[in-house]
């Protein structure tokens, strides 16, 4: 694998995990990986991998409308589309 791809796959797990986070009953976990959404880093990793981090922060504030169990449905759904947007690309 070459570094670039290592690099991508990263990248993309480090964004599942935080849209993972949000999804837990761990109020502190969702907060920490909500103040990460709109961190400069999150929009770097955007940036870097075509990800557009409006699309995402959208996505996991309708999430987060729903109960806790809904929120992993749309968790595991939002990272589907992810990976088919690119992370094993």
């Amino acid at each position: 694998m070459n570094k670039f791809k290592a690099q991508k796959r990263l990248d993309y797990a480090v964004i599942k995990q935080a849209i993972r986070d949000c999804s837990s009953k761990n109020e502190l976990l969702v907060s920490d990986s909500l103040e990460w959404f709109n961190s400069d880093e999150f929009k770097i990793i955007c940036e870097r991998n075509n990800i557009l981090p409006d699309k995402v922060i959208g996505s996991v504030r309708e999430m987060l409308e729903y109960p806790i169990i809904t929120r992993k449905k749309f968790a595991i759904e939002i990272a589907k589309l992810l990976i088919a947007n690119g992370a094993d690309k």
